[in-house]
Formats: C-alpha cells, sequence, structure tokens
C-alpha cells in the first residue's frame, strides 16, 4: 500500500538543476541512496528514542527502554510505526488517522535533539556522490526508510542535501520494496523524458532489505557494509558487489561503467 502525506514544511533546499547534456544519448543512469547506515549515522539510540517518546505521548502509554527490541536498519518508518503499534497493542488505524501528527512531532524532535554533531558522514561518501553528480548522465536519488522532511533534515545537517533533489521515501510505504518504481517516475519528471527503467537504475544499501527490495523490481544492488550489516551476511545475500566501504568507489564506478 502506497501512503499519500502532504509535506507540513517547505523545503529549503537548493536541488541540483537537471543537466542539460542529452541523457539519453549517453546510456543514462539513475543511482539512488539510502540514508542511514550509508551514507551517514546518527547518534546510537536517538531515533529509537525519538520514535518511541512520540508513541507513547500520542497514545497515553508508558515508555520505558526495554519496549523496542527491533533492529531499524532496511525499514521504512512506516513500517518502525507498525511494529510500534503491535508492540503496544495499538489499532494500526489509530497510528494512519494520526500520521501527519506522528511525522510533525518526530520532525520537530529531530529539528531539535539532532544536531550537526549528532551525525558521523562515513568516509569518502562526500567525494564518491560529488564525483558521481558531476557525470553528466548519471542522476542521483534517494531510496530511503526516513519520511521525507527527515530525510533532508539529516542530509542538510551535514550539507549533502542538495545532490538530491527527488527520491522515495518512508512514508510512503510499510514495504520499501515498494519505493523503487515511486523513485523511478520521479526521476523520469525530473529530467523531463522518460529515460530511467528498473533496467538502468541502481541501489546502493546497507542492510538486507535493500537487497530484497532492489531484488523484488529486478534492479541492480550495491551492498555496502558501512551499516549494522556485516560484510559476510550481505555478500550471502548476492547483491550485484558488495563493498566493505567508500575507499572502494573505483569498483562501484567501474560497475556502473562510468
Amino acid at each position: 500500500m502506497i501512503f499519500k502525506t502532504k509535506l507540513f514544511r517547505k523545503s529549503r533546499v537548493k536541488f541540483p538543476k537537471r543537466k542539460t547534456t542529452c541523457l539519453s544519448k549517453m546510456r543514462p543512469k539513475l543511482v539512488l541512496f539510502d540514508i542511514d547506515g550509508t551514507i551517514l549515522k546518527v547518534s546510537d539510540g536517538l531515533s529509537k528514542n525519538i520514535f518511541q517518546k512520540v508513541f507513547c505521548n500520542l497514545f497515553n502509554l508508558e515508555q520505558t527502554a526495554t519496549n523496542i527490541d527491533f533492529d531499524f536498519s532496511g525499514l521504512t518508518d512506516l513500517e518502525i510505526l507498525h511494529k510500534l503499534s503491535k508492540i503496544y497493542e495499538i489499532d494500526f488505524q489509530k497510528v494512519e488517522s494520526n500520521i501527519e501528527i506522528i511525522w510533525k512531532k518526530i520532525y520537530s524532535e529531530f529539528e531539535i535533539r539532532c544536531k550537526k554533531e549528532d551525525i558521523h558522514v562515513y568516509d569518502n561518501v562526500e567525494e564518491f556522490i560529488t564525483e558521481l553528480d558531476s557525470k553528466a548522465n548519471v542522476t542521483l536519488g534517494l531510496l530511503t526508510g526516513n519520511f521525507k522532511e527527515c530525510a533532508y533534515l539529516k542530509l542538510g545537517l551535514v550539507g549533502l542535501d542538495k545532490f538530491f533533489a527527488f527520491g522515495a521515501f518512508g512514508n510512503e510505504s510499510i514495504e520499501r520494496s515498494n519505493l523503487p518504481p515511486l523513485a523511478i517516475e520521479r526521476a523520469n519528471r525530473f529530467v523531463g523524458k522518460d529515460i530511467f527503467t528498473n533496467e538502468n537504475t541502481y541501489i546502493i544499501g546497507d542492510s538486507v532489505l535493500d537487497i530484497i527490495a532492489a531484488r523484488k523490481n529486478n534492479i541492480k544492488v550495491i551492498s555496502v557494509a558501512t551499516g549494522r550489516t556485516e560484510y559476510e551476511e550481505l555478500v550471502k545475500m548476492e547483491p550485484d558487489l558488495a563493498i566493505h566501504n567508500f575507499s572502494e568507489k573505483d569498483r562501484i564506478n567501474t560497475f556502473l561503467g562510468l
């Protein structure tokens, strides 16, 4: 199921302009980045604490540290809320009916509590993203479990929001595998022509769920072991390419044909 939610705050991001080079004649490539665990890491426990606090406050529940015993890695924010509703035995329809309020409250908490020093950008990531963005035939987008506002908040704190004009986000579906078609559709809208399909799209992510989402959509996937999932576990899932970190960006460029 795809959820439609309204943006509750106008973005101040200066997004990249359309590339003037004729992409269709240069073997265009769409590269979709995950955020948490792939591009950056937020201070341990911060996200879980914020989600739990907002959820418990809204539904008048007792907040204890032992309530959340699942890993957020690879989950969409909507799936996190779905899991919380099961843990606390709250009808998910109540969550859905309050979803705009929940996003606003979570965003407000992140805005107050998540500062630049709470975010660690992985080594070589900014250099790699900058290099990709400079390629005339490469278009960058997001495929993230974060809801849209929170995605750009995190990226904005470290100056990386400017590279991503569009994406598919964790407020739009419980299932991550539903997001790639949305990202491809928005990529085509961004460049003004239908040149991207699953065949020339690539997903870069750190979790097993990134691989599953890519496989379900017949999209090539590059797994990077910068997040919580060990390199060996990612390799077992047989991604198209597995790397330890972005110091191996030359291998990614070769795989992308750049």
